[in-house]
């Protein structure tokens, strides 16, 4: 990219985007962990995004864009200009890397600023960071432009530096028609404030630098407490032996839900059965008290089974027989009588194995009430296990708790801690470029 200044490389906390840093001595500020997120390519496409703040002096461009709204506070035109500005100067940005990336690696860059919306927090305009990503909804437009672009031509590129050029004449022609007076009378008051703005200056810097050595006293502070905290995070979980699955949650209840939800869902299949059986045992009685014919019957349908119906079927054959005999041989013929006493066995052993099916379906009714209260006692004793392990786990989840805010103020106050070092350092170059 020919550039003539180097950006010293800083790992800065996670949760964050990747952001140029500092005027007088450039630092890429690079989250935590993104190396792990993004292979060598997206690294290197991050990095040209960020040389190519470097390369056009966003940062000092940040500061003209606080002037200007100072100037222009009470202008919203100035305000929306100067938000139009940052949002094209990422399209110039995304536009240079483009031009320095292979026509197969322009889709990726897209993918690539994707990617890096999932840890990006909107913290506001800060004129010491140039981002490589300000907005969220600006990604729309970014990755349109970067599927459309096309690399522009030197024709173009003339036309660009010849339309500049011309406005640039026309706009500060007349700045050479300044009067003499008003020139003078420019020095004079230049020449005045000159002291007054050097005592401001050592004054700046006076109220500055006690105010980065708090910064960083406090900072400090902040570092033992987190090891403290640490520790209590450490020896509460020790103390109280939670286990891995429950010490990464964010919550310190509700760990048996799962088992609790499969509890309930066999606990409701096991009491639909019992329900059902307990409908069918109720009919079957009413039936059997109507007469056994309908029993029989009924027998048949809802509740099939092989040797009953071998034994109804022989039943029903004998009785067509003992028919016939009765009909040509008469009651009193030895053979009839034979047939009658099969007969009379055959309607003996139906009714009892119908007596039999009637018990072995009110045994499993049985053996459902029995499982159904026991899953009942187990989704109850799930649930107040779940309820006395919230109770047990609580102090280290505040712990947790505890940690986290202050690992969020220690990230806050160190950002803080490099704007204020680095803003010492251009102050002081600027007084002595003066």
């Amino acid at each position: 990219m020919r550039l003539r200044r180097e950006a010293r490389l800083i790992i800065a906390p996670p949760r964050t985007t990747p952001a140029l840093f500092g005027l007088r001595k450039p630092c890429l500020l690079l989250p935590d962990g993104l190396i792990q997120k993004l292979d060598e390519r997206e690294l290197r496409m991050v990095f040209l995004h960020e040389l190519a703040h470097l390369k056009h002096g966003d940062i000092l461009l940040n500061w003209v864009i606080i002037f200007a709204r100072s100037l222009h506070w009470f202008n919203p035109l100035v305000w929306l200009a100067m938000r139009r500005l940052r949002a094209d100067r990422e399209l110039v940005c995304d536009a240079m890397v483009m031009s320095h990336l292979a026509v197969n690696e322009r889709r990726a860059y897209g993918d690539t600023l994707i990617k890096l919306l999932d840890d990006f927090s909107d913290s506001g305009f800060c004129p010491g960071l140039a981002p490589i990503i300000n907005h969220k909804h600006e990604i729309k437009r970014r990755v349109t432009m970067i599927a459309k672009f096309r690399p522009a031509g030197r024709v173009a590129f003339l036309l660009s530096a010849m339309l500049t050029c011309a406005i640039c004449c026309f706009t500060f022609t007349r700045a050479a028609e300044k009067r003499p007076e008003l020139e003078r009378r420019d020095k004079t008051v230049r020449e005045t404030r000159s002291v007054d703005d050097g005592k401001q200056r050592d004054d700046a810097d006076s109220l500055r630098i006690p105010s980065f050595k708090k910064i960083k006293q406090k900072l400090d502070e902040l570092d033992q407490r987190i090891r403290k905290a640490e520790l209590k995070v450490d020896e509460l979980r020790q103390k109280i032996l939670i286990p891995s699955q429950v010490a990464d949650g964010d919550v310190e209840g509700r760990f048996a839900l799962e088992t609790i939800r499969r509890l309930e869902a066999s606990r409701i299949e096991v009491d639909s059965k019992f329900r059902g059986l307990s409908k069918l045992l109720d009919k079957l009685k009413e039936l059997r008290a109507e007469g056994s014919d309908k029993l029989r019957k009924a027998m048949l349908t809802v509740h099939y089974d092989p040797q009953l119906g071998k034994l109804l079927e022989d039943l029903w054959t004998t009785e067509t027989t003992l028919a016939k005999l009765k009909e040509t041989m008469g009651r009193d013929h030895p053979e009839f009588r034979s047939v009658s006493a099969m007969r009379d066995n055959l309607d003996k052993r139906v009714d009892e194995r119908i007596e039999g099916i009637l018990s072995g379906l009110q045994a499993q009714a049985a053996a459902n009430k029995a499982q159904l209260d026991s899953m009942a006692n187990a989704v109850d004793d799930a649930k107040r296990r779940d309820a006395e392990s919230a109770a047990t786990y609580r102090p280290y989840f505040q712990a947790k708790r505890d940690l986290e805010s202050l690992q969020r103020v220690r990230d806050a106050l160190y950002l803080k801690l490099l704007e204020q070092e680095y803003g010492v350092e251009v102050l002081k170059a600027k007084t002595q470029d003066q």
